[in-house]
């Protein structure tokens, strides 16, 4: 039943925003993969370390996961910092639309697809920041094990190698941490609240 250009014209915006949500979920879901791809990475590292406690393996191998980890961020960083800023403009956005109707409820109902792309974003930030959290925590895990009898110097010095080396998550050289994406949310909570 037709009642009007205002119906076809609702329609087509609520059809227009699921298609840009839908297209936004596919980009998150394949950053997500990637990401996650990242993680796994170093914990297949640690795990054959464990393994096959070999130093110059664990040398060999960290470095082509650096190396992974650096080229993975630099063709990423781009499209993550466009997504960083949809988010953050995404917040005044919400508190312009709530000054205009008035109604916290009304807006939020209105701009639930919005405050789900902000959540999507931000849980795509914490697991990038994941990958260098994984990292940090390399160190640790070699300095246990015991790479044989009178290895104990080459054992320091790969662990000073891999502390040194400072892999992890890169944004525009900027290693992403977890405490950096925690910072970044709690003071858009203060600005929105």
């Amino acid at each position: 039943q037709y009642s009007g250009p205002h119906t076809v014209s609702k329609w087509l915006d609520a059809c227009t925003n699921i298609s840009i949500i839908g297209v936004l979920m596919l980009h998150f879901t394949f950053l997500l993969y990637v990401l996650r791809m990242l993680v796994v990475t170093v914990d297949v590292f640690c795990y054959t370390s464990v393994q096959d406690p070999n130093v110059s393996r664990a040398a060999d191998s960290w470095n082509v996961l650096q190396a992974l980890l650096r080229k993975a961020s630099t063709m990423l960083e781009f499209v993550l910092i466009v997504f960083l800023a949809m988010a953050a403009s995404s917040v005044p956005a919400l508190i312009l639309d709530h000054i205009a109707l008035g109604s916290f409820s009304k807006t939020l109902r209105l701009q639930s697809s919005h405050t789900l792309v902000i959540c999507g974003v931000l849980y795509v930030f914490m697991v990038a920041a994941a990958v260098t959290d994984k990292c940090k925590r390399v160190p640790s895990l070699l300095n246990s094990l015991c790479f044989g009898v009178g290895r104990e110097r080459q054992r320091l010095h790969l662990v000073e190698y891999i502390v040194y080396s400072a892999a992890g998550f890169y944004i525009w050289g900027v290693r992403l941490t977890l405490e950096m994406v925690t910072k970044f949310i709690y003071v858009w909570f203060v600005i929105l609240f």
